[in-house]
């Protein structure tokens, strides 16, 4: 993938523009990662017991197969951060669709406003709709380790 990246990038911009373009890309692809590591570090700030490793990788686990919550806010803040974005890169000619209409300032766009925007909104949407299915959560995985442990003490007893 990096490889076709990479070719893509240097087709298209030449091989001296490709690290001096690469500014214009940053911000763009910047954004849905950024929304991405802030929910997932809310998230993680948000729990009080560690994750159930085997339940991560298994649909069928304690956090099914997709965080519809998550998901919808990883998309909105995503969208959002992209709307308060601008480049000069043609390909990128359909950003800044929210920061356009409201005529913000050109600090502010030249500051990324949207990488921002999306950073915080992300971060927002595990605090408002996933703390209390995080709490079902650990209950179940504690409920599972203390049955785990009586368990152990019953083969114990037997031996």
């Amino acid at each position: 993938v990096l490889l076709v990246v990479t070719v893509g990038l240097m087709y298209r911009l030449g091989a001296s523009g490709v690290w001096y373009n690469l500014v214009g890309y940053l911000p763009v692809i910047g954004v849905p990662v950024l929304a991405w590591l802030s929910i997932f570090g809310v998230d993680t700030l948000i729990r009080r017991v560690d994750y159930h490793e085997v339940s991560l990788v298994r649909s069928y686990g304690f956090y099914g197969r997709v965080s519809w919550a998550n998901l919808i806010g990883w998309l909105l803040a995503t969208a959002a951060g992209w709307g308060f974005l601008k480049s000069q890169l043609p390909e990128f000619f359909w950003l800044g669709y929210i920061a356009t209409p409201l005529n913000l300032n050109q600090g502010l766009i030249d500051a990324h406003l949207g990488v921002w925007v999306a950073l915080f909104l992300a971060g927002l949407f595990p605090l408002l709709f996933t703390i209390r299915r995080i709490r079902h959560q650990e209950a179940e995985t504690l409920a599972m380790e203390a049955r785990r442990t009586d368990l152990a003490d019953i083969a114990s007893d037997i031996a």
